[in-house]
């Protein structure tokens, strides 16, 4: 994506590529004082992400054509280094941080939902205990009926093909489709489980099977947008 210039707010809580190496970031000193920003010692994986989204909430960027720096990649970046897990564990707190932003709900339709799809459909499969609590904050509940059962819908599919969490698989489904009675792909999953969680199960995994090749050249979220 990009370059970008100007007010960048919406396209980095959208995503962490707008920069490239926070190296090649010339921040005015002014807003950070101003605001007290900092730097999250929570965050490993993403700290330039958070503090970016922060410091953009009420200035503006401007975009230099040139090459400034070059940046290495090696075994012992960080980014290279920490586990997925942890490394989705640090992402999903740079996620939540920007949802609470008072910024957040000026975003469009299609970024809001898009953040809440990486954080509880990507970042956060396999803690249904903070999925559930994050689908009760007031940013997600503002989203269209359609779109929460949507992502309901797509968080079970996550947790069936894992296998586990049968109870909050259920109630997902059941979320789903009481926000959107004629979602007919959500009223199959359903039933499917119904019947047999294992059967649904290989279903889910000969469908991403079948459609693996093509989805290796697709935009990381391209299921978001196929529903």
């Amino acid at each position: 994506r990009g370059p970008f210039k100007g007010n960048l707010f919406e396209e980095l809580v959208r995503a962490s590529d707008v920069f490239g190496p926070p190296s090649c970031v010339v921040l005015r000193r002014e807003p950070i004082t101003r605001r007290s920003l900092r730097y999250d010692p929570r965050i490993v994986i993403g700290p330039d992400w958070d503090f970016f989204i922060q410091y953009a909430e009420d200035t503006t960027f401007g975009y230099v054509d040139e090459k400034t720096c070059l940046y290495r990649v090696h075994q012992t970046n960080i980014s290279v280094s920490v586990g997925l897990k942890k490394r989705a564990q640090y992402l999903a707190l740079c996620r939540e941080k920007a949802i609470k932003t008072s910024s957040f709900s000026e975003c469009s339709l299609d970024t809001r939902i898009f953040v809440f799809y990486d954080l509880l459909v990507h970042l956060l499969t396999g803690y249904p205990d903070r999925q559930n609590e994050i689908a009760r904050w007031d940013e997600f509940t503002q989203l269209p009926e359609s779109e929460r059962a949507r992502l309901y819908r797509l968080m079970a599919s996550e947790a069936i093909v894992d296998g586990q969490h049968h109870n909050a698989i259920q109630g997902w489904l059941q979320e789903a489709s009481e926000l959107n009675p004629s979602d007919r792909k959500n009223s199959l999953l359903r039933n499917l489980y119904k019947i047999s969680p294992w059967l649904c199960q290989q279903f889910l995994h000969l469908r991403r099977m079948i459609s693996g090749n093509a989805s290796r050249n697709q935009h990381p979220f391209h299921d978001l947008a196929s529903g």
